[in-house]
């Protein structure tokens, strides 16, 4: 698990939260085997949860951008105004070939 690199001068809080019992083992487990607060553990936790859970909420053009989707082909640049009349060319152009 990656650790958050704590600032000298970061101002922390205190969160008060209600768990499972079966969490509270968990969370007792793994401070036993880390050796780590349980500050320490949700702070991790919370680390590695964050980008998974932002990442769904950003907007789909945003997401098709950053995976190179968005502007990967080549195209005139109104063929959203008329992809009527270049997709009937270029099927007049396939057909010919076949022929």
């Amino acid at each position: 698990m990656p650790r958050m690199k704590q600032k000298r001068n970061t101002k922390s809080h205190r969160v008060s939260a209600r768990i499972t019992a079966q969490c509270h083992n968990l969370l007792a487990e793994m401070s036993s085997v880390t050796g780590q607060s349980t500050s320490a553990i949700i702070e991790q936790a919370i680390a590695n949860c964050h980008p998974t859970v932002t990442a769904s909420n950003q907007r789909p053009w945003l997401l098709l951008k950053k995976s190179g989707l968005i502007n990967a082909g080549r195209a005139d640049r109104d063929l959203s105004s008329n992809y009527k009349s270049a997709l009937t060319e270029s099927l007049k152009i396939k057909r010919k070939a076949r022929s």
